[in-house]
């Protein structure tokens, strides 16, 4: 199993080192699609904190007897 920070890091020295076992040709793909899921991961966490900021903020609104805009 290869290591993702070694194909993210030198994906030149991996598809080199496959070239003689297969799978060479994957590495591309393989860099591309971890490139993505960084990204979700890091629009998750974003999407996470505002989350968490807006529950706050209604948090702190009720606790002062107010009503949050938007509730019903």
């Amino acid at each position: 199993m290869l290591d993702l920070r070694l194909l993210r890091e030198q994906p030149d020295a991996v598809r080199r080192g496959l070239t003689t076992k297969g799978g060479a040709e994957l590495i591309s793909d393989a860099v591309a699609l971890d490139a993505e899921r960084r990204r979700l991961i890091k629009d998750t966490e974003e999407l996470k904190a505002e989350r968490n900021r807006a529950s706050e903020a209604i948090g702190q609104a009720r606790r002062k007897g107010e009503t949050p805009s938007g509730a019903g």
